[in-house]
């Protein structure tokens, strides 16, 4: 069993705004919320896993949590820039949220023969249950110039709560899959899983309105589907492999709802996935080539600062990944990655625009040497490059996140005290301390500014 409690105070911080067709050109330390805005929240989470072994073919797990977070979140967000004079128009939101959720999950694994044919089952149910309300503040805020920021003085978080939701998300799903083996080189898998889920949200706004009114105005909203997947892995060599998936899923975005209320439609997943693995010279060169196209119907944006979310429609990604890692020498070891993916908006009123976020071509090259020699053995330096292309920061695609390149590195000596295993290392993260982009909500007043160049120094002793 396993329990643990969080009291966490932290403050919601939505990064610079998009200036032109990039990022405004401010400190990345810069902060457009209010300083006093700070949220507090506690959470108690507790799980309990339950194992049953009945032979040495079948095994039984199953595993249920409780979750409860009780959250005060107070949040003063942009939304509408003027460019010429750098002036942020604001609005304020503070959510005090109460949640109890409920999760599930019971299956059953197992082995056996069919005319010479190895089998190896999955089957199970999983449950997620969430309850809660918000009681919340939905104000206007004073604005603040981007270059010259002067913070406000006004206490929006007396006034009276104004704004309240009321959610109810409980979802089901029972899985099946089953694992075949012919001629010990060809593997086929099918299965799949059935889900139902149920959404009600209601709203109420108003100074006189209370939960109960939203819980009154609750609308429900009801889906199901049926989602297949199978997968084939074929071994002519010990050396060589080939593979390929299909796999179907209804999304997490069934719980999302737009600012009049209504229940958005459930995310819908389908992914194609196919390539091959090799392993040459006894384990020391291994790589991985994988094609693979995905689409998700229904896609859904968030609203920063506020609960809602905007409906985006149909997207694509298709690409092609590569890894590569290899043992060069007794004590160089490298690892190189390459990924392009073609993504794209494929209905809404963003048709035939770039996925946001998503860039076209990036990579990452990582060496790490072990020293092979006394008195410096158990000593370890690594350094990488990680790289990424141009981005799309909004589905309208009016502004673009650079490219950029961070460089990490690492020092680490490991050694052996009788049975016992020390190990010192430090971490550096940028260490170049460029000014990095980590991605924006879907619109130009939330991108996300990287770490500047920091250090992590770690140790770990093990008896």
């Amino acid at each position: 069993m396993d329990f643990t409690y969080k009291d966490l105070e932290t403050r919601e911080d939505y990064g610079i705004v998009a200036l032109g067709n990039r990022p405004a050109r401010v400190p990345r330390s810069r902060f457009l919320g209010e300083p006093a805005d700070k949220t507090h929240e506690n959470i108690y989470n507790t799980a309990a896993t339950l194992t049953h072994a009945f032979n040495d073919d079948w095994r039984a797990r199953a595993r249920f949590s409780y979750f409860h977070r009780d959250v005060r979140d107070p949040q003063t967000t942009g939304f509408d820039l003027d460019e010429m004079t750098g002036v942020l128009q604001r609005g304020y939101y503070r959510g005090d949220a109460s949640t109890i959720a409920y999760q599930g999950t019971v299956d059953v694994t197992g082995r056996f023969n069919t005319y010479g044919i190895e089998h190896n089952v999955l089957a199970g149910w999983e449950y997620y249950g969430s309850f809660g309300g918000v009681q919340s503040i939905s104000a206007d805020a004073s604005p603040i110039n981007i270059f010259r920021p002067q913070y406000s003085r006004e206490n929006l978080g007396s006034l009276p709560r104004n704004f309240f939701i009321d959610q109810t998300n409980e979802w089901n799903g029972v899985f099946f899959q089953d694992q075949i083996t012919l001629f010990d080189k060809l593997h086929l898998m099918g299965g799949g899983r059935y889900d139902w889920a149920t959404n009600a949200v209601g709203l109420a706004f108003g100074e006189d309105q209370s939960l109960a009114d939203a819980e009154a105005a609750a609308r429900k909203v009801n889906n199901a589907r049926f989602s297949p997947r199978a997968g084939i892995v074929y071994q002519p060599w010990e050396w060589l492999s080939f593979y390929g998936n299909y796999v179907q899923s209804l999304g997490s975005a069934n719980r999302a709802f737009g600012i009049d209320g209504n229940v958005l439609k459930p995310q819908i997943g389908e992914q194609f996935e196919g390539g091959f693995k090799t392993t040459l010279f006894g384990g020391r060169l291994n790589s991985n080539v994988a094609y693979y196209h995905l689409t998700r119907q229904n896609l859904a944006v968030s609203v920063p600062g506020q609960p809602f979310s905007v409906a985006v429609g149909e997207a694509r990604s298709q690409g092609v990944e590569v890894d590569v890692s290899g043992q060069v020498t007794d004590g160089l070891s490298l690892i190189l990655t390459y990924a392009y993916t073609d993504a794209e908006v494929l209905e809404g009123d963003n048709k035939g625009n770039r996925l946001w976020n998503v860039p076209k071509h990036s990579g990452s090259i990582w060496a790490r040497y072990d020293v092979p020699v006394e008195p410096l053995h158990g000593l370890s330096f690594g350094a990488g490059v990680f790289v990424q292309d141009k981005r799309p920061g909004d589905p309208a695609n009016t502004f673009i996140l650079p490219s950029q390149a961070r460089v990490d590195a690492m020092v680490r000596y490991r050694s052996k005290l009788m049975k016992s295993r020390l190990s010192v290392q430090l971490n550096a993260y940028n260490l170049a301390d460029s000014t990095l982009f980590g991605g924006t909500l879907g619109d130009r007043n939330s991108i996300n500014v990287g770490i500047p160049r920091m250090f992590v120094g770690s140790i770990n002793y093990a008896m």
